[in-house]
């Protein structure tokens, strides 16, 4: 179902086609945002919440790789090695594009202390 990662999974990198982190009443962390920094994910996770009502939009800004681009162990048809680390950099990317349609999460996001490439972590170009 929704926001369940499949059985046998590793947690945080492989979760069904159907995972949302955004159900009903509830979050369900699982897959990376933001890729081998789950710190940052939590970050844009939590920002979501707070700052969006519906639950789809807040799962709009959420990309992940999934079907045969979601990483696994090879045997179910996944992805393994640099077709999956391809995938989440991809993923990863998309979120950041996904940030930058609304100013608020974009600046929150170029200015979090979670964000390893923030410019605020080199030298800065926000105050």
């Amino acid at each position: 179902t929704a926001g369940k990662a499949e059985p046998g999974a590793f947690f945080g990198y492989a979760a069904g086609d159907d995972f949302e982190f955004f159900g009903e009443g509830s979050i369900t962390l699982g897959p990376l945002l933001q890729m081998l920094n789950p710190s940052a994910t939590s970050a844009i996770v939590a920002y979501l919440e707070a700052t969006f009502e519906d639950d789809a939009t807040k799962n709009a800004f959420c990309y992940l790789p999934r079907g045969k681009y979601a990483a696994g162990d090879g045997k179910d048809g996944r992805a393994t090695g640099p077709t999956a680390f391809l995938a989440q950099m991809y993923g990863d990317a998309k979120v950041g594009m996904a940030l930058q349609t609304y100013w608020p999460a974009l600046k929150f996001f170029l200015a979090s202390r979670t964000n390893g490439a923030a410019p605020t972590h080199h030298g800065g170009v926000f105050p």
